[in-house]
């Protein structure tokens, strides 16, 4: 079993490549990991494995019709758990209309029937209840396989019925090899870099690397960081830049702490550790700054679990904002 397109989390390639050799294959399969780890691309290699027409020896052959359906989410045996027009979560309705109306029609053309559930998270508890019922008693040839960033969102029940595969950040080493592989054009201190980055999570780093805006984002956010440590008058334009950037919001919290983690480290004398250097050109390193950026770390972080109540965003910023520059203002 190949998993060329994935990197790191050897235990599950071990794991999953036991339930292929052995054909114990199970009823249902959670993928649990935070966003980027990889949970799709594993997935789809492990429904590659079990739908591929000509496998072999090192695993499924990736162009026959099977495969490339697969790759193209197209093959007809594959469901895809859809959410209703502006809505934000699953209900009870997209279960009973798209899976339970579905999984006694056996398949088409393969031997299993599989249904993808991309965003487990936002199945409600109703929407839950609902899959649990065909959870129980499923037939013989349907797998259901349920993407999840945390699986203390899904009920206890529905795991007990699950294996569950949590996802690990890949060593950096892997990452780097993967980078270099897939992007050969980067090299020296980008590639480090962008290693770096990722913290082990592959899909930070191709995002950064392909999304011009985001890449972006995160080398504006050291810079209205910085600029709000040094001086009152920034408030204003790291306020507007929030507002202006709602809708990337939890990159933003990221792209902070990652920059005052950078801070810490450098004060620490661990630069070999620090994400961006680039970032750090101005930042002062003393103990007395290593511990205001600790604190400013809590702060932010704190901040970020606010976001989960319906606070008003502008004056969320701007409490923010200000509980870091009243961490910086005095020694």
């Amino acid at each position: 079993m190949s998993f060329e397109n994935f990197a790191g989390n050897e235990h599950l390639k071990t794991q999953l490549k036991r339930f292929i050799i052995s054909g114990q294959i199970l009823n249902s399969y959670v993928f649990s990991g935070e966003n980027g780890i990889g949970k799709k691309t594993l997935s789809q290699e492990f429904i590659k494995e079990l739908f591929c027409e000509a496998p072999q020896k090192s695993g499924a052959c990736r162009t026959c019709s099977a495969c490339r359906q697969v790759d193209s989410a197209s093959h007809p045996d594959i469901y895809y758990l859809k959410k209703q027009k502006d809505k934000k979560s699953y209900g009870i309705d997209d279960i009973r209309e798209q899976i339970i109306k579905q999984v006694y029609i056996k398949p088409f053309i393969a031997s299993r029937k599989i249904f993808v559930i991309p965003e487990g998270d936002d199945l409600t508890q109703e929407a839950q209840n609902g899959l649990l019922k065909v959870l129980e008693e499923p037939p013989q040839y349907v797998i259901f396989i349920i993407l999840v960033s945390k699986k203390s969102m899904l009920l206890d029940t529905v795991l007990s019925r699950s294996c569950v595969l949590n996802l690990r950040p890949a060593p950096l080493k892997d990452v780097s090899q993967f980078l270099r592989r897939n992007f050969p054009d980067i090299n020296g201190e980008a590639l480090e870099f962008y290693t770096k980055f990722s913290q082990g999570i592959i899909g930070k780093a191709i995002k950064i690397i392909t999304d011009e805006k985001y890449h972006a984002l995160f080398f504006d956010t050291a810079k209205h960081l910085s600029s709000v440590i040094k001086s009152r008058d920034a408030l204003i334009d790291f306020h507007r830049f929030l507002l202006e950037n709602k809708d990337e919001t939890d990159s933003i919290i990221d792209f902070m702490l990652i920059f005052l983690r950078d801070c810490i480290l450098s004060c620490e004398g661990l630069k070999n550790m620090v994400i961006c250097p680039q970032n750090l050109k101005s930042v002062l390193c003393t103990e007395v700054y290593k511990k205001k950026y600790a604190s400013c770390m809590e702060t932010v972080i704190s901040c970020k679990s606010k976001l989960s109540y319906n606070v008003n965003f502008s004056f969320w910023g701007l409490d923010l904002l200000t509980e870091i520059q009243n961490i910086f203002d005095n020694d």
